[in-house]
C-alpha cells in the first residue's frame, strides 16, 4: 500500500493515498445518519461533508454546521456539547 506522510497541528500521521468514495460506501446505508461538522475546518471542507448529506437518500438524516469551529476543536463549542447530551 502507498501512504503520504502528512502532519497537522505539530501531529504526524499517515494517510492511504488514493480516493476514498464515502458516497460509495454509504450507498446501501440505511439508518439514521447525523454529520456534525465546523465552519471553519479546513482539512475537510464543509461542503464536503454537505454534499455527502445531501446525496444519500436517507429518511433520519440530520446535519448540524459549528460556527467558528475548525476540524479539531469541536468540543470547544457549546452547540456541539448540547448536541451530543440530546443526541446521546
Amino acid at each position: 500500500m502507498d501512504y503520504e506522510k502528512l502532519e497537522y497541528n505539530g501531529t504526524r500521521f499517515y494517510k492511504k493515498k488514493g480516493k476514498y468514495d464515502n458516497l460509495d460506501h454509504l450507498k446501501d446505508y440505511d439508518g439514521q445518519l447525523f454529520i456534525i461538522h465546523g465552519s471553519f475546518d479546513r482539512m475537510i471542507l464543509p461542503e464536503v461533508s454537505r454534499n455527502l448529506f445531501d446525496a444519500l437518500d436517507l429518511e433520519d438524516k440530520k446535519y448540524l454546521l459549528i460556527e467558528g469551529a475548525g476540524h479539531d476543536n469541536l468540543w470547544s463549542f457549546s452547540d456541539f456539547i448540547r448536541t451530543l447530551g440530546d443526541v446521546l
